[in-house]
């Protein structure tokens, strides 16, 4: 079961509803990218879940990549995952499954509001 702050983006207007309150709201925001066919990205699924369960303080967004959602993204199939981490206008881009790099930026965007 996915954890409640866990949020599929499936189409166009979906992704740009949840960007904008993102962007219009102080809790931390992670946009993941990624297509569940590449094995990089079916091997870190897994531990955004696990994440997401810690830290319920912030907002997970998850988008597949493919034909109904490529045009959102600049990235290109071979580039996935894609991490970005959103918390009003700052964003920050993580390129490729660095859990480490995740977890650090989210600790950062937790205490930068305390």
């Amino acid at each position: 079961m996915s954890p409640s702050n866990l949020t599929l983006i499936e189409d166009r207007p979906t992704h740009d509803r949840l960007i904008a309150h993102a962007h219009n709201s102080s809790q931390p925001t992670v946009l993941y990218v990624s297509n569940s066919s590449l094995p990089a990205c079916k091997a870190f699924a897994p531990k955004l879940e696990a994440l997401a369960e810690r830290t319920p303080d912030v907002q997970f967004l998850v988008v597949e990549f493919c034909t109904e959602t490529s045009d959102l993204f600049k990235f290109a199939p071979n580039q996935l995952p894609v991490l970005v981490l959103v918390k009003g206008w700052w964003a920050r881009t993580i390129m490729g499954a660095n859990l480490g790099e995740l977890e650090r930026g989210v600790r950062g965007m937790l205490e930068e509001g305390k």
